[in-house]
């Protein structure tokens, strides 16, 4: 709203630092200019420390100085409404020119804007970069283009120069600014199916979670122990929240706000990478596999038992001292199981389990001799003829000489002596009708009869084993050459 004649150049100076405006161009309603420097101060220090918010833009007032004297273009000798009525004037000598004042005039300044996901390099220069990984921006941001706005909590990006950011897949959070999937780990009171139970025995970052509060993991809690409601319920004895992630401290959740529907928790959760931990009075089983969204990565389902008793086991699968294995169900080293449960043992079982330890030591330790001797034993031939010629001269021999050892072989000569009998016999055609006891006899060189086989039909079977020695036939001591001689002899048995 301004003009000059030409002849004296306009001077505009803006704002607190009054950088100095430099026209490019103007008319008779209208000129432009453009500023180098800073005009104001957009970083002070607030009291707390921090900086204030940056201004993109701001309304500025200017002050503008007429190198000459001014006059209305329409030669009235008048104050005018506007700066383009005024012209210039070259005064008489001698002559004072009307000096006019401009009226106050306001404008915006603006700072050159850049593409949507890309920010300002700085204020004095009209230059962008995308924004970096874990921000975004967009040009309707309030600090557009000066700034890229961080990803909130629960989201990321992992691209540059982006418009917004991902959300994190269910059940997880991540920081603030985060760049990559990975940085998204489970909410307490969630878990991660995609366990490396081979490895780090942590779950995998940037999964969906599973809440450790779903009806499987919960159980019905008994009358006489009941979920506390609200803060204002006396009756309740177990504090209620919305997850299962507190170890040591029981807790119940709702499954369902209709009927007021309370369960207490198995389980504990404590989120990020961490597998859940059994709460005290459950047990924590082995990771069971199921379907696994992931290609070629396994996936597992929490599971947990009450223990019986309950009072067995203490959080994070751990016993109470008399307990041990899997559930706690069984009674440790120097308990046993009573009416009660476990019953610490007294001095006489104590006594009885030092014999036994150290009767298993013994027996450990002669395993390992008796291992060493084998392999001496097999590996060097003439420690293994030493050893058979020391066995035959001081024990085998001496055993053979001793009164006790013929003594025995008598005994069991005897023993071995077996009478048949015709009326023990059974029912046999061929006997009834040819006399013939369907036995297979063989004589060797010193004449000793011996049963080389019995035949099905034979009336001893059951009775006579093959192998044994024919000594009489009849009361007769039976001496043959052949087997036809005792077959002859055995028809009138």
């Amino acid at each position: 709203q301004f003009v000059s004649g030409g002849l004296s150049p306009l001077t505009m100076k803006v704002g607190e630092y009054k950088a100095k405006c430099n026209f490019t161009r103007h008319n008779r309603t209208h000129a432009s200019c453009y500023v180098v420097g800073a005009i104001r101060n957009i970083r002070d220090l607030a009291a707390s420390g921090e900086y204030a918010p940056l201004k993109v833009s701001s309304v500025e007032d200017f002050t503008v100085s007429i190198g000459s004297i001014y006059t209305a273009q329409n030669g009235e000798v008048k104050e005018p409404e506007f700066a383009s009525e005024l012209a210039l004037t070259n005064a008489a000598p001698g002559q004072t020119a009307t000096a006019w004042k401009l009226p106050s005039l306001r404008f915006t300044v603006g700072l050159l804007s850049c593409p949507a996901g890309h920010r300002r390099i700085r204020l004095d220069k009209p230059e962008c970069k995308p924004c970096p990984k874990g921000r975004w921006s967009t040009t309707a941001q309030v600090e557009f283009p000066l700034r890229c706005q961080p990803c909130a909590a629960g989201t990321y990006q992992d691209v540059k120069g982006s418009t917004k950011c991902t959300p994190c897949p269910s059940g997880t959070i991540s920081a603030p600014e985060s760049t990559s999937i990975v940085a998204c780990t489970c909410k307490p009171g969630y878990y991660s199916k995609y366990l490396n139970k081979s490895g780090t025995g942590l779950t995998r970052a940037g999964s969906p979670c599973t809440p450790c509060h779903s009806t499987d993991l919960l159980e019905v809690i008994s009358a006489d122990g009941g979920c506390k409601v609200d803060a204002a319920d006396t009756n309740g004895k177990i504090e209620t929240s919305e997850v299962c992630d507190s170890l040591l401290v029981p807790t119940c959740v709702m499954v369902s706000k209709e009927t007021s529907d309370f369960r207490l928790c198995k389980l504990s959760c404590p989120g990020g990478l961490q597998w859940p931990r059994a709460k005290a009075n459950y047990w924590l089983n082995e990771p069971k596999e199921t379907d696994s969204q992931i290609t070629g990565v396994k996936a597992y389902k929490a599971t947990a038992d009450a223990c019986s008793p309950k009072s067995a086991c203490l959080a994070a699968n751990q016993c109470i001292e008399e307990r041990v294995g899997i559930s706690c169900a069984q009674c440790a080293l120097g308990w046993f199981p009573s009416k009660e449960g476990c019953s610490e043992c007294g001095a006489a079982q104590r006594f009885g389990y030092i014999i036994m330890a150290a009767l298993g030591s013994l027996a450990c330790f002669g395993s390992f001799l008796l291992l060493t001797f084998f392999m001496r034993y097999n590996a060097d031939m003439q420690f293994r003829r030493d050893f058979l010629k020391a066995v035959e001269v001081y024990l085998v021999t001496p055993i053979k000489k001793s009164s006790l050892f013929t003594y025995a072989k008598k005994q069991t000569f005897t023993r071995q002596v077996v009478s048949l009998q015709r009326a023990g016999a059974g029912f046999s055609y061929n006997y009834t009708r040819f006399r013939d006891l369907g036995l297979v006899i063989r004589v060797d060189e010193s004449q000793i009869a011996h049963v080389a086989g019995i035949l099905p039909d034979s009336p001893l079977r059951g009775k006579c084993v093959v192998g044994w020695r024919l000594m009489t036939v009849n009361g007769k001591r039976v001496r043959a050459r052949r087997e036809v001689e005792v077959q002859e002899m055995l028809k009138e048995a």
